[in-house]
């Protein structure tokens, strides 16, 4: 038992270089976000960025997901205006919902510009 609760924790406790690569990349990619600015993020960045007032999972507020919300198309399309940044993962992953595939052609198309890309990780932001 006590082999197994040592063995557990080594493998548990064990970062990879890839993991300690996306860490800072994702690190790198939260720093250019101001603090209260609204954001557009993939679902891996939402633990960091979940005290934030404006934060929406992509693909809203820019594509509308049928999950059950409560917001309409055209509440979430007055919302998608009010975003400055947008962060995700290119080329999505498992946890990605089908449509954020469409995101960064309706996003780029929307005045947004990328601003940070490092390997996966995009930081796009709305330029006014």
């Amino acid at each position: 038992a006590l082999l197994a609760l040592l063995g557990g924790i080594n493998v548990h406790t064990q970062v990879t270089p890839r993991e300690q690569e996306d860490a800072a990349r994702i690190r790198r990619a939260l720093d250019l976000i101001p603090p209260g600015a609204s954001v557009a993020a993939s679902i891996v960045f939402e633990p960091h960025l979940s005290h934030r007032v404006g934060l929406y999972t992509l693909p809203e507020p820019f594509i509308p997901i049928d999950w059950g919300g409560s917001s309409t198309p055209a509440e979430l399309a007055k919302k998608s205006r009010g975003v400055r940044y947008v962060v995700f993962i290119s080329g999505g992953g498992p946890l990605e919902y089908p449509r954020m595939r469409k995101v960064p052609s309706v996003v780029l198309r929307d005045g947004f510009s990328p601003i940070y890309r490092d390997g996966p990780v995009v930081v796009l932001e709305r330029r006014r």
